[in-house]
């Protein structure tokens, strides 16, 4: 579970905030909102990224800046917005990156689920942008762990690929907390859609209205 509580953040020409949200342990949340108003800033601080704000997350009840950065990587799975810059390496190589913290390993599932085999022999460097966004999806998400975080995954991909995708999407939000943001959002069925709200000039806010 996530909580989120007197959240705020101030930059130079905006400012962004959260009164109150609590998020439920599994389901499909869009979070949506134009280029530049906070979904970004909000995944970075739930995942321990960016600590310059005003607030608390609580994560399964602990304050996220109690947590040490393994702590929280050993909780959730982040895929940020440009995931395309990857290493001279093949797919298999970059995939098995991602192994090194314990748990349950499921890239075998998300391989098969997305039809990328063949993608384990390329090297990353040849590949196309969509091609590295799938296997960036498959090394991010390698290990199974119980929230996932996804900032506009969709990015590169064709009409097939991304169908794929949003199946597989669907799919893991029956066991797993997903947030994710995205221009494609009318191809997902989220369970709940937070809307990033501008209520006056240059501050953006979430207003949870639907209970859970």
């Amino acid at each position: 579970m996530i909580l989120i509580q007197d959240f705020f953040i101030q930059y130079s020409d905006f400012h962004f905030s959260i009164p109150f949200l609590k998020l439920p342990d599994k389901g499909l949340i869009l979070i949506h909102g134009t280029n530049g108003s906070g979904k970004t800033s909000l995944f970075h601080s739930i995942t321990g990224f960016n600590t310059d704000y005003q607030g608390d997350i609580y994560l399964q009840n602990i304050n996220i800046k109690k947590l040490s950065h393994t702590n929280i990587i050993q909780k959730i799975s982040f895929l940020p917005q440009i995931a395309t810059n990857l290493p001279p390496m093949s797919g298999l190589e970059f995939i098995q990156q991602g192994l090194y913290l314990n748990g349950e390993d499921q890239s075998a599932f998300l391989i098969e689920e997305l039809q990328i085999a063949h993608l384990l022999s390329k090297y990353c460097h040849t590949m196309s942008g969509g091609e590295k966004q799938l296997l960036s999806f498959v090394r991010n998400l390698a290990i199974k762990k119980s929230i996932i975080i996804l900032d506009e995954p969709d990015s590169f991909l064709s009409k097939s690929n991304r169908q794929k995708l949003v199946q597989l999407i669907t799919k893991l939000s029956q066991f797993h907390l997903i947030l994710f943001s995205s221009h494609q959002f009318d191809l997902f069925s989220p369970t709940l859609i937070l809307e990033i709200q501008e209520t006056t000039d240059y501050h953006f806010q979430i207003i949870q209205n639907n209970p859970l």
